[in-house]
């Protein structure tokens, strides 16, 4: 027998909501691209001889790898 179902469940089915893991994967891609693109500043900064800003770059760079490092451990926690 078929059963009917709604647009919005057929779109449920088709596109289920993304896991736990998955959302961290993303939130940890994104944060590597941060952390490459703060990188990226610090290089021109010191090339260009900014030194200004290079003590808020840093602080910066430090803190998106300490958030790197606690997700990469949730997502390995999630592995086990």
């Amino acid at each position: 027998e078929w059963v009917e179902i709604s647009k919005k469940e057929a779109d449920e089915i088709l596109n289920p909501a993304p896991s736990v893991e998955q959302l961290k994967q993303k939130e940890l891609a994104e944060l590597e691209a941060q952390i490459k693109e703060t990188e990226g500043y610090i290089r021109h900064a010191i090339l260009i001889g900014n030194d200004s800003v290079l003590p808020e770059l840093r602080e910066e760079y430090k803190g998106l790898l300490s958030e790197k490092e606690k997700l990469q451990k949730e997502v390995g926690d999630g592995k086990d």
